[in-house]
């Protein structure tokens, strides 16, 4: 609810409505002051769930930001939440308030009698509590270093905030340097109110906006549950998405207090001219927060320096981000993602090529078969900073032949050789055709889906 002030405030809110073409109209509405969202309410809100392990203060926080409840209603629900967490712990509380979010968006929001007909949220938790049974998880050995951790995510949107999850993530270097603690890490994305990306629009100040907005956020973080996160990196694939990665602050192991800024210090060390360059030291960050699988330890003496393949002028790079590995290496790689089940269970034979990062170097590794042992060879291409990491981290294992695209520039060079426009015409209406009839089976459907890996967008598993 928006309360004007004065008769100028209304007629600034009617211009907004009318350029953002929201209906207007003009009806009695009683209003009761029922202090519901009171600065006392949520002091004693904010004091309690402090106090809370944070797993189980994300939950709650994420039922809040929903607007599934009030903060009255939580605070009177206090009792029977920490009676929960007394008689069965941390995990079955984050499940049974998962499962209680779950039961009243379907009571609230997707029913048509709404409130009405499912009562109080009060109600509601009594009547999830006598039947929620925990889903009885198949526990699997697992190294914490390795595979997927579970994953808290925020979602921020222009006038609001969302906590969803965990949900299951692929690890990178920076998260498996900390296992115990990954519910420390928060990955946030940046959306609008229809959670689809900011577009620009020449009636929105946008680039205002994102300073305010998205900016503010940024600079000084953001406070969840009674944590405050600070902003951390991101990721070039998960930039494009504008998702980035925020951390609070925790002790390690050791007992050493970790936060974004020893743990940008521990990635490696950036020359003087690279720290001159916002752009490109956020790059070389992101290489450490690259989704990636952990493979097999390099030792030192096991990689060798080759120079890059360039023409005579030296203008041109052939080997521009490309070295190379032995087979055996190869094989061995690929045993460890296999026993993993990262790769395919039907290939039998190892990979020629890998996507990779390992210590401050990225690109890719082509089998050379002129090389014995167990040797890697990188180019100076490769290398964008020093860094003391030799586990051979895996981006991508090419198993299996991959979909090729043409893009604008690459198609006019074809064209330029001679290959007939007919050519690229005849492939535009076959990929027409193919998502057209996706829509009739659905096996024409799970194929679009495989081919264009969409399934992992809208969480489809394989």
């Amino acid at each position: 609810r928006f309360v004007c002030r004065s008769s100028s405030d209304l007629r600034i809110f009617r211009d907004l409505c009318r350029a953002s073409h929201t209906k207007l109209d003009d009806f009695v509405y009683p209003v009761e002051r029922r202090g519901l969202f009171a600065q006392r309410l949520r002091d004693r809100y904010n004091a309690w769930v402090s106090l809370l392990p944070w797993p189980v203060a994300f939950q709650l926080e994420a039922l809040l930001c929903s607007s599934l409840l009030d903060f009255r209603e939580m605070l009177d629900l206090r009792r029977r939440i920490e009676e929960i967490y007394r008689d069965h712990r941390q995990d079955y509380t984050i499940s049974f308030l998962q499962h209680l979010g779950a039961q009243a968006k379907t009571a609230f929001w997707y029913t048509e009698e709404g409130v009405a007909s499912s009562g109080t949220f009060s109600e509601l938790f009594d009547k999830c509590y006598r039947e929620y049974t925990p889903r009885v998880q198949k526990r699997r050995r697992r190294d914490p270093h390795l595979d997927t951790f579970n994953c808290l995510h925020v979602t921020i949107t222009p006038t609001s905030m969302h906590l969803q999850g965990p949900y299951p993530e692929r690890s990178n270097r920076v998260i498996r340097a900390y296992p115990g603690h990954h519910d420390s890490f928060l990955r946030v994305n940046f959306v609008d109110e229809t959670e689809l990306h900011f577009r620009f629009d020449r009636d929105i100040d946008g680039r205002s906006f994102i300073s305010r907005r998205v900016g503010a956020i940024l600079a000084n973080g953001i406070d969840v549950a009674g944590r405050h996160f600070d902003f951390l990196a991101y990721s070039q694939s998960a930039l494009r998405e504008h998702a980035v990665w925020f951390v609070k602050e925790f002790r390690d192991l050791d007992g050493n207090l970790v936060n974004a800024r020893s743990i940008i210090a521990g990635i490696g060390t950036f020359d003087s001219e690279l720290l001159r360059c916002p752009a490109r030291y956020g790059a070389r960050i992101s290489q450490a927060f690259t989704a990636t699988d952990s493979s097999v330890t390099i030792e030192p003496e096991e990689i060798f320096i080759q120079d890059d393949i360039k023409d005579p002028t030296g203008r041109w790079d052939f080997t521009d981000g490309v070295g190379t590995i032995t087979a055996e290496l190869a094989r061995d790689i690929w045993k460890v993602l296999r026993s993993r089940r990262r790769g395919s269970g039907r290939s039998q034979d190892y990979p020629r090529a890998f996507q990779i990062r390992l210590n401050g170097s990225k690109g890719m590794l082509s089998v050379d078969h002129r090389l014995t042992g167990r040797v890697i060879t990188l180019r100076p291409s490769m290398i964008k900073f020093e860094a003391q990491n030799n586990n051979l981290e895996i981006a991508r294992a090419f198993h299996k032949p991959g979909p090729f695209y043409l893009n604008r520039p690459f198609i006019m060079i074809l064209e330029s050789l001679g290959v007939p426009y007919e050519v690229f015409e005849d492939l535009q209406r076959s990929a027409v055709q193919q998502a057209q009839q996706s829509t009739r089976s659905l096996e024409s459907s799970a194929r679009l889906l495989e081919v264009y890996g969409l399934g992992a967008s809208y969480r489809l598993t394989s």
